[in-house]
């Protein structure tokens, strides 16, 4: 069996009325995180920050967690079993969306609480409850936000 490793940011912002999440529609329509996968000799940090900003035109501001989130599933490509890891980065992003439209059929920000019924796969629900947890744990210990 194959394996196979990509690299994405969960794109943060935060405005009066809480966090928010930015996600994309791929063009075979499934939602989901900004993900891709590295060029050689490229760090994983570096990979996901590239990723997001080729498929959103927005950029890392600071990142919110030392650790990635991991999402794990298995699919089929040429009729070869596939097992994928998505090492997902916890990142507070800026600038305008510029959509790649090679690649990304759509673009939404939406508030933290509404991504669990926005994105299409399981896997990807599953992270989205670690981000919530991640970021009440962050607010709890009184994390700078805006510094």
């Amino acid at each position: 069996m194959k394996q196979e490793n990509s690299y994405g940011i969960i794109p943060l912002r935060i405005d009066e009325a809480g966090w928010q999440v930015f996600l994309i529609q791929h063009q075979a329509g499934h939602w989901g995180f900004p993900k891709g996968h590295a060029v050689p000799g490229e760090k994983p940090r570096e990979t996901a920050s590239r990723e997001l900003r080729e498929e959103t035109g927005l950029t890392v501001h600071r990142f919110l967690l030392l650790d990635p989130l991991r999402e794990k599933y298995f699919f089929f490509a040429q009729e070869e079993r596939v097992f994928k890891t998505v090492h997902y980065f916890l990142a507070w992003v800026e600038g305008s969306v510029v959509i790649q439209q090679d690649e990304i059929k759509a673009g939404q920000w939406l508030p933290l609480k509404e991504v669990y019924d926005h994105i299409t796969f399981p896997e990807g629900k599953l992270v989205s409850v670690q981000v919530l947890e991640c970021l009440k744990a962050l607010d709890e210990r009184g994390f700078p936000l805006l510094a």
